[in-house]
């Protein structure tokens, strides 16, 4: 993916949209058979970016 210009404005992608295309990925190159759905990716990338995030002063 390419950065905005200048006068343009960048498209924001959400976690779920990430993790479709990598399970769509998964899926296209005949891995495994994918069990974990997109709503169970974003909950743990939450709880991850909630554990991560530094404590408030």
């Amino acid at each position: 993916m390419r950065s905005a210009g200048r006068g343009e404005r960048a498209h924001k992608i959400s976690v779920r949209e990430i993790v479709e295309a990598h399970y769509a990925t998964l899926d296209a190159a005949g891995d495994e058979p994918i069990t974990v759905r997109p709503a169970e990716g974003d909950r743990a990338l939450a709880q991850v970016a909630r554990r991560e995030r530094p404590a408030a002063a």
